[in-house]
């Protein structure tokens, strides 16, 4: 064997044993070039890919890039994500960590006991024929209910009261009081057909506001179905939207001041820090004469706490209110007792607990107002009323104090109405409200919180902030930016 042989031999025989010495430290190195570069998070939403998720191996949570919420289908409504359709599974969060590609499931809640999905009509039209008779052009039905199986149900804006009845016979008329309601079935089948109508007549006149209609089927949800038509004061035919909501700047407490369409005023708690009345009680009526308020249509006492109604006794003192309305827990607070004084005092008309939750307050025949929750049981802050305001082109939300008991109440019952374009947070951005179930259904776009300075109850907490930061756009705190208004314009109602 050559000298030249033998020295390559020999090389190779160093290069295997190198090898061999080595081999932890390059098993090491080529394992962690196989590592993943990301995970794959797939989101169902009933056994379809809804949305796809990439996340880096470096970072491994879903982070900001967890897809929105399915659609509300049916009678369901979506609550969160999970690993299991069944809800056993680990919620998925925006800072849930994940170290292998999963697929996770949307979780619905069911309303009521009834499969049935009722019917939704896709849209409508009302027409007004003249002073006595309005009628409303249905649109798609699905499915298709049967006439003598539909309840019909209104609210007459003058009186307030509720009204309901069902079609029986072949002419298809209800009589509610002075207004009958009758459905032209055009093609003579029984059936709920588009294009068909619905007609409104009153002899003496429909009475001006916001007439509100309900179509109801079989055990689905009162309140899915809704209709309504406008009825203007002095013959006026439509009116420009132009609503201003300004949410004043009262410390610790509440209050909220609205200009309607149609020059209503309307004050939504009158509340002033604890054992600060001397201080914040002028600077409430210095914000309201800034305004330009004139006089208070109607005064919305949301409960009986200080922090609600502290200011109120003043305010009815400075101007000339004509409605007051409050839940019918009564407060135990020599602040109450005055207040029940000063209102009779004033003379006005007062409405102490006799409406109900599902109720329309004939507050303006342009802007719908709508108690969704009132005298909830267990503590004052349960009967805060809570009130949706829907305008021709945003809707607003205005919750008390109401706690997430109240909450999921409102969720069972009107998961509809509660989205909105702006939120008032419950309870000065306490961690006692605003659920994540509840806000992943009101989905506001803005959130108002209405809150003292350094206050010592820590509000808003920060958990209730995480949550927001995930379900609202933006979020405003009157601690940071003192008083915050919101305009609603543009619009034509008619």
């Amino acid at each position: 064997m050559s000298k030249s042989a033998k020295s390559l031999i020999a090389i190779a025989i160093i290069l295997v044993l190198a090898c061999i010495l080595l081999y932890p430290s390059l098993s090491d190195e080529l394992s962690s070039e196989e590592k993943p570069d990301g995970y794959t998070v797939t989101f169902m939403n009933d056994n379809i890919e809804y949305a796809t998720v990439n996340v880096d191996a470096t970072s491994p949570v879903i982070g900001k890039n967890m897809p929105d919420a399915p659609p509300v289908e049916g009678n369901r409504i979506f609550v969160g994500w999970n690993t299991k359709t069944d809800g056993s599974g680990s919620n998925i969060t925006l800072d849930t960590q994940i170290d292998r590609d999963i697929i996770v499931y949307a979780i619905w809640t069911v309303k009521g006991e009834s499969t049935d999905t009722g019917f939704i009509s896709t849209s409508d039209q009302s027409f007004k024929i003249d002073d006595k008779t309005v009628e409303i052009v249905l649109g798609n039905l699905d499915p298709i209910p049967r006439l003598d199986e539909v309840t019909v149900v209104i609210y007459d804006p003058e009186t307030g009261k509720r009204c309901s009845g069902s079609f029986s016979g072949s002419e298809y008329t209800l009589s509610f009081d002075n207004v009958n309601v009758s459905f032209q079935d055009i093609d003579k089948d029984g059936l709920m057909d588009s294009n068909e109508k619905l007609i409104f007549k009153a002899d003496d006149g429909l009475a001006t506001g916001i007439w509100n209609v309900e179509l109801n089927y079989n055990n689905y949800q009162a309140g899915n179905n809704q209709f309504h038509f406008h009825i203007f004061e002095n013959g006026i035919e439509s009116y420009t939207e132009n609503v201003r909501v300004n949410f004043l700047d009262v410390g610790q407490a509440d209050s909220a001041l609205i200009f309607t369409s149609d020059n209503k005023t309307i004050l939504i708690d009158a509340g002033v820090p604890l054992y600060k009345k001397t201080q914040y009680v002028p600077i409430l009526l210095d914000q309201l004469e800034k305004l330009n308020v004139e006089k208070i249509d109607a005064m919305i006492l949301t409960h009986p706490d200080y922090d609600h109604i502290a200011g109120a006794e003043a305010v009815l003192e400075t101007y000339d209110v004509l409605n007051v309305y409050m839940c019918k827990t009564v407060g135990e607070s020599t602040t109450y007792t005055k207040l029940l004084n000063a209102i009779d005092k004033e003379g006005c008309e007062k409405h102490i607990g006799d409406f109900s939750s599902g109720d329309y307050l004939n507050l303006s025949t342009t802007e719908n107002f709508r108690v969704l929750s009132v005298d909830s049981k267990n503590d004052a802050n349960s009967a805060s009323i809570v009130i949706r305001m829907s305008c021709e082109s945003s809707s607003f939300l205005f919750t008390g104090d109401a706690p997430k008991k109240v909450e999921k109440e409102m969720l069972q019952n009107y998961s509809e109405e509660l989205d909105v374009d702006v939120l008032k947070v419950g309870h000065h951005g306490s961690s006692t409200s605003s659920s994540e179930e509840f806000l992943q259904v009101v989905t506001p776009h803005i959130s108002v919180i209405s809150c003292g300075k350094d206050n010592r109850y820590g509000h808003p907490h920060e958990e209730t902030l995480e949550r927001l930061e995930i379900y609202s756009d933006v979020i405003i705190r009157t601690d940071f930016t003192g008083a915050y208004n919101c305009i609603s314009s543009g619009k034509i109602i008619d």
